[in-house]
C-alpha cells in the first residue's frame, strides 16, 4: 500500500534530510490499513511538487488523551528509499 502524507515545507526539509525517522497521526480508519513494508509519499506543502518516499519499518500503537481516545495515536516509523 503506498500513503501520501502532505507536510508543511520545513518538516518536509526534516524528512528530506533523513533527520525525521517517525511521524505521529490519529490512528484514523486509513490509517490503521498500513503495514511494516508499505510506502509513504511525502509532498511539501503547499505546491506537493517535491516528494520523498520512505518505507515503513515499525508501527508502534500509543495511547492518549480525550480528542483521540477513540482511536488512539499511531507512530510511523520510516525510512528513506
Amino acid at each position: 500500500m503506498e500513503m501520501i502524507v502532505h507536510l508543511d515545507s520545513d518538516i518536509f526539509d526534516i524528512v528530506e534530510s533523513g533527520s525525521k525517522d517517525v511521524e505521529i497521526k490519529l490512528n484514523d480508519e486509513k490509517r490503521r490499513q498500513l503495514k511494516v513494508g508499505d510506502t509513504l509519499v511525502f509532498l511539501r506543502r503547499p505546491d506537493d511538487v517535491d516528494s520523498v518516499k520512505a518505507t515503513i519499518t515499525n508501527l508502534v500503537y500509543l495511547n492518549s488523551d480525550e480528542e483521540v481516545s477513540k482511536y488512539g495515536v499511531l507512530a510511523i516509523e520510516f525510512k528513506l528509499d
